[in-house]
């Protein structure tokens, strides 16, 4: 005979309204994430590497589905991503930038589905307003980089080895692998974190056997989507390298970086990782607060799950800045975006763990409960203005992450003009913008010509005197393209909104 618990009106009614409550606070934290996403999605002309991906995405909605006419160092499950976006939508920055928006959207969702998960409502809840406020997600939902849908397939595998579905988190992270090689650096985090879930599961004989296991197929799953991956790129062998060697040649592989450098190098990811937050107050409390949480967990909680899985996360991300600092990596702010959610699960924790220990102490009626509740609600205000005033600054371009602001404005103008006044065999001369020109020139039948110093542009004007031959010099150039016998003659400005000139398009003239 089965019997079924029914609940008393009360606690149903507790229930719902404590699912009401939950589903319109998540609302109208993704409701206030999206606006900030949003605020300036067109103010910024893409970054080079931007230009580059979205011109390899044209490539493959006209005519080379395989890139077989370029160089790859990338994996193709973004630019295939970015080439559906604008077939659908049509070839515009808007169109390729929709891809991340989604991406850091369902972040959101999903690093709020985590916390829960992990932690608890409470925490899940904070987990998805740091998230959602982090001027770092913001600034990067709005560009074209290949990092925003990498951390979104991070958070997938997480979620699914919460949930102990090892097969998923296989395919999440081959399909982050798919996208970008540093998805190889997430792999760690998702097995640190299902080891220890799977640890205080209550699995306890034959528990090495049992994660063997669950690796194996986390494994298979892996295989899944990378043996697309692997088909894809042998399919260019005979004409490209593949994108790994590629990758190397680009970017000269990794190696270590000299021991001399290492403190050099940390402070420079440290000045990129204060801006994971954007507000010195949320960097005073994540620090001081989490090493608190630790203490705390050490002295009072030392092997429960939640305490582990704190360690598990300061483990890595202190792991991943140090890799990236022993390592030759560039020091380049979109490395450290897979940390956001990292920062936020741990900031989530900090907070909700403030919150419950005050709500504990003033659960007094007494005028001494009634201070402390209020000294809760003020904690969680500042905290909350905090996190909102960084976002909205960052929505704003009020940090120098997640490209180069301002940099590039005025160059679809200057692309425009040229499109609209150069003729068919006219020649452009690049330096800075070659990568620009791919995407921005991308239906133009301008010849493209690298240029080294002045002299060298000298020299090649002269091979085509009787053609008309451009040069476009940003305001930030670092060299002058300056010759005897060649006159520069300016006959279009771009600015930006400030109105100061961002570009220089001159039309070259050689003297007789």
């Amino acid at each position: 005979m089965y019997h079924t618990r029914t609940l008393s009106p009360a606690p149903r009614r507790r229930e719902h309204s404590q699912v009401v409550s939950t589903a319109v606070l998540l609302t109208a934290i993704l409701f206030a994430g999206f606006v900030l996403r949003i605020a300036a999605l067109t103010a910024d002309r893409f970054h080079a590497d931007e230009a580059l991906y979205a011109g390899w995405a044209l490539r493959i909605l006209d005519d080379d589905p395989l890139l077989l006419g370029v160089p790859v160092d990338k994996p193709p499950l973004y630019l295939y991503t970015l080439a559906g976006a604008m077939g659908v939508f049509g070839p515009s920055e808007v169109a390729a930038r929709l891809p991340n928006l989604a991406a850091s959207m369902l972040g959101i969702a999903l690093t709020f589905r985590l916390g829960s998960t992990l932690y608890g409502l409470r925490t899940g809840i904070w987990a998805a307003v740091f998230v959602a406020l982090s001027p770092f997600d913001i600034l990067f939902a709005r560009t074209a980089f290949t990092d925003p849908m990498l951390v979104l397939w991070m958070l997938c595998a997480l979620y699914a080895v919460a949930r102990g579905r090892w097969l998923w988190a296989g395919i999440w992270l081959g399909l982050a692998q798919a996208t970008k090689q540093h998805g190889a650096l997430l792999i760690p985090l998702v097995v640190l974190v299902g080891e220890v879930l799977l640890f205080h599961s209550g699995v306890r004989r034959g528990r090495l056997p049992a994660f063997g296991r669950r690796l194996a197929i986390g494994a298979l799953g892996f295989a899944l989507p990378y043996g697309l991956v692997v088909a894809w790129d042998s399919a260019r062998w005979a004409i490209r390298p593949g994108y790994w060697t590629q990758s190397t040649m680009s970017y000269g592989g990794l190696a270590w970086a000299p021991v001399i450098e290492w403190g050099e190098r940390l402070m420079e990811w440290l000045s990129w990782a204060r801006y994971l937050t954007g507000s010195p107050v949320l960097n005073v409390l994540l620090l001081l607060g989490v090493a608190g949480l630790l203490l705390h967990g050490w002295r009072r909680h030392r092997g429960a799950q939640e305490t582990t899985l704190d360690q598990a996360l300061v483990t890595y991300g202190l792991g991943y800045l140090l890799f990236h600092t022993v390592l030759r990596f560039s020091v380049w702010d979109r490395y450290l975006l897979p940390l956001v959610p990292v920062v936020a699960l741990l900031g989530a924790r900090v907070v909700a763990q403030g919150e419950r220990g005050l709500t504990q102490i003033a659960g007094r009626g007494d005028r001494a409960g009634r201070f402390l509740r209020g000294v809760r609600s003020a904690c969680v205000l500042i905290i909350v203005l905090s996190a909102a005033i960084a976002g909205s600054k960052g929505a704003l371009n009020g940090y120098p992450v997640g490209g180069e602001h301002w940099a590039y404005q005025g160059l679809d103008e200057v692309a425009a003009y040229l499109k609209q006044n150069a003729p068919e065999d006219a020649v452009l001369y690049h330096h800075w913008l070659l990568w620009h020109y791919t995407y921005y020139l991308h239906d133009a039948d301008l010849e493209l010509r690298w240029w080294e110093s002045g002299e060298h542009l000298r020299r090649e004007a002269l091979r085509t005197p009787d053609r008309e031959q451009y040069i476009v010099l940003p305001d930030w150039r670092t060299m002058e393209p300056e010759a005897s016998g060649v006159r520069l003659q300016p006959i279009y400005e771009a600015r930006r909104q400030d109105g100061s000139v961002s570009l220089q398009l001159c039309r070259i003239e050689l003297e007789k």
